[in-house]
């Protein structure tokens, strides 16, 4: 097995650097995929047991489904009660199926996340949007974060269409703990990616979230929005400004408090609780102080959250000078001032800048806006830590904000009714758990970020995180 393992890996890598898609069929995988699948399978993937059966009339008489079974289910009408009496459309996806269309790097995957047209599974029995049978959660599956999303169960999940604009299609995936509920809680799960990116990353990151709030009693909408750039998704959706993405997640959180109730959702509910990574926590922070009063409150992972300041220190002599140049330039991309050549070329009082100032808003009324909880690292080289500490400390009544560097190590701050912890050491994306041993080499195939790193820094740290983020779900 020692000469197998290396072997594995070299085969992996050749068989995804050389994935492509099947012009003929494009619901067929070619066979170099569906074995670096395979491959991917055995060495990361884990499963749970969801926490709420289906139901199958059989013969007049009404049984349950067994769990190992849902996975193979074909397209089929199954139930949510043991009476047969709440239908649900359902298909299983094996890890072949989800690793093909949803996980592998390559031109199907970059047009068929997030992007309703090309789904293979959509709905034929529905015509006025695109969307598809239920189906247990594969990004669940995947063994990846500090805090262990498969100890929790797997959660129900569907995908649905939920916005068209300028001939772009918008999918979000619906994740909820059991069918045919309606006493969830809402939560919106924005996925990071610089505003640029949506495919593996996303999916790894939506899944480390959704089962946390699904076990918690929330259904879980985590929306797909336009991007920056042509790197990643169909070209009818990308090359998009901040002022096109900012509307598409508020279009978003509309469609979740217009339809959240034929998902499970309370019917009295009007607000919902956010959660985003990098990217994704920028545009959960934006949520929080532009729609206040449909934000109960907030999870921000790494977030971008002071413009204002960030493009001050950037200047000469700034704090930020020199550095996070990978930062500005998805900055850069995603901001829509004319002229603006690079991200510290910005003034602190552009428009762009004042839209995005939440630290100076939220500190001019603190009660005023949803408490959150921030988890950064001060090794951070994407986005300063120090943006967080500000946005924490605007929440407090004091309303006193540093301008100083962040001297490091490890700090649990109190954010008026919110909580920041700062990791010392860890780096962008510290939610991540540490990989080593034969698992590292392949999962490095999927993203550049999970291979043989410990982005929380230590071992001892990545605990720090995981508590971290069990305390803020806990929270919820």
């Amino acid at each position: 097995s020692l000469i197998l393992r290396p072997a594995l890996v070299v085969l992996a890598a050749l068989l995804l650097m050389g994935s492509s898609c099947n012009d003929d069929d494009p619901e067929v995988l070619p066979p170099e995929d569906v074995l670096a699948c395979g491959v991917i399978e055995k060495l990361v993937a884990e499963t749970s047991e969801p926490v709420a059966s289906l139901f199958r009339s059989r013969d007049g008489a009404c049984e349950a489904v067994p769990a190992s079974a849902l996975d193979s289910q074909p397209t089929a009408e199954l139930f949510a009660d043991q009476a047969c009496t709440q239908a649900v459309p359902f298909r299983g996806m094996s890890f072949t199926e989800f690793c093909g269309f949803q996980l592998l790097g390559n031109a199907r995957t970059r047009n068929y996340v997030g992007h309703p047209p090309a789904w293979i599974d959509a709905r034929p029995d529905v015509t006025d949007r695109i969307e598809t049978p239920w189906s247990l959660a594969r990004e669940t599956t995947l063994q990846v974060a500090a805090l262990d999303q498969t100890e929790q169960p797997r959660p129900y999940v569907q995908r649905v269409e939920f916005r068209r604009v300028d001939g772009c299609s918008l999918g979000m995936r619906v994740y909820v703990p059991r069918l045919g509920a309606d006493d969830l809680r809402p939560a919106m799960v924005l996925h990071g990616g610089g505003w640029r990116f949506r495919g593996a990353g996303a999916a790894a990151g939506i899944g480390i979230i959704a089962p946390q709030l699904t076990a918690r009693g929330y259904a879980v909408f985590a929306p797909f929005h336009r991007l920056t750039g042509d790197s990643d998704g169909p070209a009818s959706c990308g090359s998009a400004n901040g002022r096109a993405i900012v509307a598409d997640v508020e279009a978003a959180l509309d469609w979740v408090l217009t339809h959240g109730s034929d998902y499970g959702v309370a019917a009295d509910a009007t607000s919902v609780a956010v959660v985003g990574q990098s990217s994704g926590a920028h545009l959960a922070t934006w949520l929080a102080v532009h729609r206040t009063e449909q934000v109960r409150r907030a999870l921000l992972l790494y977030p971008l959250t002071d413009v204002p300041f960030l493009v001050r220190q950037l200047g000469e002599g700034g704090i930020f000078a020199g550095r996070f140049e990978r930062g500005q330039r998805l900055l850069l991309a995603y901001m829509d001032e004319p002229g603006v050549a690079v991200a510290s070329g910005l003034t602190p009082d552009a428009d762009f800048a004042v839209r995005n100032s939440f630290v100076s808003q939220i500190a001019a009324d603190p009660d005023a806006f949803p408490d959150f909880d921030i988890v950064h690292g001060d090794a951070d080289a994407e986005i300063p830590v120090e943006l967080s500490v500000r946005l924490c400390q605007s929440k407090n009544p004091s309303g006193s904000l540093s301008e100083e560097a962040w001297p490091g190590g490890d700090a649990d701050l109190t954010c008026g009714g919110g909580h920041a912890t700062i990791v010392a050491g860890a780096s962008h994306a510290l939610d991540l758990r540490c990989f080593s041993g034969e698992k590292a080499p392949i999962l490095a195939l999927l993203n550049d970020d999970l291979g043989g790193l410990c982005n929380a820094g230590s071992p001892a740290q990545e605990s720090r995180v995981r508590e971290a983020l069990r305390a803020a779900f806990d929270r919820f």
